[in-house]
């Protein structure tokens, strides 16, 4: 699902792109695509057009269509991307594959190109045409308006897409692996084409809080000169 929606995101964006510009030459910004395991439309700016272009947005969403031409070139461009992305740098490489186990939602670039290598025509367009049938409405409004009027808009907004509900029951959710602090430390180790070496060290702290972030930003400033010195200054 995560390689569909990334070609998604690339063709929708092709295909709105007129419409993006227009809306950027009037002081709007209009975002449209797939992310963390969501479809979302945002307008954003101060203008009195900017719900009729949150309509138009849906209009075009939900006509999205492309031939299998347009299909294969932006298929190529993206596993163009994801081979870039395995030729990177061998700590970039390392960070891939420490989010891809730790994050439910992360792939490594290799796991992303084989997926899409097998993606056909019709199973994209099947996604595509899947997006607006079942919807989970989140919706926010920001600015200078009244409960009513903002009340009002959702409600027309769910209209306009007309979709059936998707039930919270059946919602993917984006997880992290807890590492088990009694078995462990653990080592995994990932064979590289590129030149160096990348190694990621992963310290699990419990349950995220502020202090503990505030604490991370210090200590990381703190090591920051050490590591520089050590690895760039002493060592070469």
């Amino acid at each position: 699902t995560s390689v569909l929606a990334g070609l998604y995101n690339k063709a929708i964006k092709a295909q709105m792109k007129p419409m993006i510009n227009e809306a950027a030459r009037g002081g709007l910004s209009l975002n449209v695509g797939c992310s963390n395991l969501k479809f979302g439309i945002t307008v954003g700016g101060y203008h009195d057009k900017a719900t009729l272009l949150l309509f138009k947005a849906v209009e075009e969403v939900k006509k999205f269509h492309i031939s299998e031409s347009e299909f294969n070139t932006f298929k190529e461009s993206k596993l163009s991307q994801y081979e870039s992305a395995i030729k990177c740098l061998p700590l970039k490489q390392a960070l891939n594959v420490s989010e891809a186990i730790l994050i439910n939602t992360k792939h490594t670039p290799v796991e992303n190109y084989e997926a899409l290598r097998k993606v056909s025509y019709d199973e994209f367009i099947a996604f595509a045409d899947s997006l607006l049938k079942e919807v989970y409405f989140e919706v926010m409004m920001a600015g200078n308006m009244q409960y009513n009027v903002a009340r009002e808009l959702y409600q027309e907004i769910k209209q306009s897409i007309a979709a059936k509900v998707y039930p919270k029951s059946d919602h993917d959710q984006k997880k992290v692996f807890v590492l088990d602090g009694a078995n462990g430390p653990y080592e995994i180790s990932e064979a590289s084409p590129m030149l160096g070496n990348g190694i990621v060290l992963t310290i699990e702290q419990g349950d995220m809080t502020l202090r503990k972030r505030a604490a991370q930003m210090i200590l990381g400033k703190g090591i920051e000169h050490d590591f520089f010195y050590n690895l760039r200054t002493k060592q070469q």
